[in-house]
């Protein structure tokens, strides 16, 4: 039953992010915030 339930979740709504949200952290697409602001690099600092 939970092969299932992972089959359906994978092709309706996905299993994991895109690269890119990965790259960019996820915490940042969901909240729109970083997690760990002190361990963020500055652009251009």
């Amino acid at each position: 039953s939970s092969l299932a339930v992972w089959a359906v979740l994978k092709y309706t709504v996905g299993i994991r992010v895109s690269e890119e949200e990965e790259y960019n952290g996820v915490d940042v697409s969901e909240f729109g915030l970083h997690a760990y602001p002190e361990f963020v690099e500055r652009q251009g600092a």
